[in-house]
């Protein structure tokens, strides 16, 4: 039995197989499958034109040091995509924390306009009182049993 590597790029035993395998009896692929094998690469979405034979013989085992360098590069890109999936991770937070101070902020000048409103309402006799006893203004509306008008103009 003959084993035959498929594939859409270039595939070498030394760099592991990818493609598809197609087991014959005979040394040569026989061209009566190839119509089979363009309707099966056809239902999973390649174009077997595209593909090409391999050569299974093992060429000689390639230098150390390509094999190296292809698997830094590979741990390389690896690394590229993760850190970009990092940033975009840490960008998404930033855009919620940003978000979230600006509600924050923004309900904190809605305070501020509320305490400008409700102490431009007061009488002069409420602001007097109010500066004498050095109270906010909740503390003497309980003081005064909520009798005491306070009025909040917007």
């Amino acid at each position: 039995m003959y084993s035959y590597i498929i594939g859409e790029e270039t595939i070498n035993a030394w760099d592991g197989y990818g493609g598809a395998v197609v087991y014959t009896r005979s040394a040569v692929l026989p061209e009566t499958i190839v119509p089979e094998l363009e309707r099966a690469a056809q239902n999973v979405g390649r174009n077997l034109n595209k593909f090409f034979k391999t050569d299974n013989t093992c060429g000689p085992e390639p230098p150390l040091i390509e094999r190296l360098e292809k698997k830094v590069e590979e741990g390389e890109q690896t690394l590229i995509r993760e850190v970009e999936l990092i940033e975009e991770e840490v960008e998404k937070v930033g855009n919620t924390e940003r978000t979230l101070f600006q509600r924050l902020f923004e309900g904190f000048k809605e305070l501020h306009r509320d305490e400008e409103n409700f102490l431009k309402g007061l009488s002069e006799e409420e602001m007097e009182l109010l500066n004498e006893l050095k109270m906010e203004a909740s503390e003497v509306e309980k003081l005064f049993g909520n009798a005491l008008p306070i009025r909040k103009l917007r």
